[in-house]
């Protein structure tokens, strides 16, 4: 995602106080034509530990928290109740995302891992102040489509 803003109706990359604002999302795929290779993953992560000094005012000592909100994994998963409403096909490489109207419905599944140190979570990114903590969501998309008539 990439924040944008329109000046004199023209798009332009989002700034505050004269810096470029943004995030990038790197993706690590697992691409393969042997089929069911891609049916178990294991993914193995490190949390960082962060270091004993407080974060400085100059960025000489920094914690997780200060460089980054949450790392996070994604997956795309079918969903038949999620648009085009369509029905998967288990274990197929036929569920191609590409838009058809005979495609079958997605969703996005992401594990969020979120650092201590920067509570409440209403209004702050982590949910405590000590530990790590991590959320599990699902984004579909449910809606009517518009079919053709006969």
């Amino acid at each position: 995602m990439d924040p944008v803003t329109i000046e004199n109706g023209k798009r332009s990359r989002f700034e505050d106080n004269g810096h470029y604002i943004g995030h990038d999302e790197p993706s690590v795929k697992f691409i393969s034509s042997t089929p069911g290779s891609g049916n178990t993953m294991t993914y193995l992560t490190k949390i960082p530990v962060d270091p004993h000094q407080s974060p400085t005012p100059s960025g000489s000592v920094t914690n997780y928290g200060q460089l980054s909100v949450a790392p996070w994994f994604g997956l795309p998963m079918c969903d038949p109740k999620s648009y085009p409403q369509n029905a998967c096909t288990p274990d197929s490489d036929t569920n191609t995302g590409l838009n058809a109207p005979t495609d079958a419905g997605s969703a996005f599944m992401e594990l969020q891992l979120y650092p201590p140190g920067y509570t409440p979570f209403i209004d702050s990114e982590s949910c405590s102040a000590t530990k790590w903590c991590a959320a599990l969501n699902i984004d579909s998309l449910e809606c009517t489509p518009i079919r053709p008539g006969p």
